[in-house]
């Protein structure tokens, strides 16, 4: 039974792991799990919570599904959209109880909301879905290690504006067609020093097709930064506070040495952090 519960939870990763990878501002609701007077080994404690949240992230599939990037995260554009209209009628509204100069006031600030979450739900799927192809065809290229360092790259780099994004698009672009060009040379050479005449093919075979990948999803890229920049050049100060995801506390201490599963410890979940910063 619990090998069958493991496969089954394995076999559910691989199918849906490309977009669990890609997902953004998901409303994922998994309920806390108390457990008491707990005895056994780690195996049994980690089986207990995989089980656990296998179910749960079963029952949120398809909140998962709408946000990935794969798809444009739609959920993220309905829920802007929606804002944005919810505003468009209410800011008049509650500024004409107030008085006529109110309510023009609101109609504007409504106005104003409705295009402002429109660009931000358009130019946030046309960047999701721009990235998700660039990410796609590099695959064809089979480099992981260019592949690492692009993603290593998007996730340090956000641009806050439209300028950033173009900045950091054409950046992007033009790293992506030195590659591409360079890769013909170098991949062949690299394939042939480790593997011989094998890896020389190999590595012939990855240059020509980064040739061809690299130069496409460098543009690719170029389409997501400005798309991005434009989305958060529209976002108020209050939304990209909002943004920002905080830890809520600290991680819990798991106590391998002595095999006990104990209740959350603030002090020592605190040495934990502080020993793993030094580090």
């Amino acid at each position: 039974m619990k090998m069958e519960s493991d496969a089954g939870f394995n076999t559910f990763l691989k199918r849906f792991g490309l977009a669990l990878n890609t997902i953004e501002g998901a409303p994922i609701k998994i309920n806390a799990l108390e457990l008491r007077d707990v005895v056994g080994t780690l195996n049994d404690v980690v089986y207990i919570l995989k089980d656990r949240y296998m179910i749960r992230l079963k029952r949120n599939l398809f909140s998962i599904l709408g946000a990935s990037s794969l798809i444009g995260n739609p959920i993220q554009l309905v829920n802007n959209v929606s804002s944005g209209v919810k505003d468009f009628f209410y800011k008049p509204i509650e500024g004409f109880v107030e008085g006529p100069i109110e309510g023009g006031k609101g109609l504007v600030k409504g106005t104003g909301s409705l295009f402002r979450h429109t660009v931000q739900g358009t130019f946030g799927s046309m960047s999701s879905i721009s990235s998700s192809i660039s990410k796609g065809v590099l695959v064809l290229a089979n480099d992981k290690d260019y592949m690492k360092e692009r993603e290593d790259a998007n996730h340090k780099n956000r641009p806050e504006n439209v300028f950033e994004g173009v900045g950091m698009g054409i950046k992007s672009a033009a790293k992506s067609f030195g590659s591409g060009i360079t890769g013909v040379v170098t991949m062949p050479v690299s394939g042939a020093k480790k593997k011989g005449f094998v890896g020389f093919l190999s590595g012939t075979f990855k240059g020509v097709t980064g040739l061809v990948a690299k130069p496409i999803s460098g543009a690719m890229d170029f389409i997501s930064k400005t798309s991005e920049g434009i989305k958060n050049n529209t976002m108020t100060q209050e939304e990209g506070r909002n943004m920002k995801i905080e830890r809520i506390r600290l991680p819990r201490v798991f106590y391998a040495r002595e095999k006990i599963f104990r209740v959350f410890d603030e002090l020592h979940a605190y040495s934990q952090a502080f020993l793993l910063k030094q580090k």
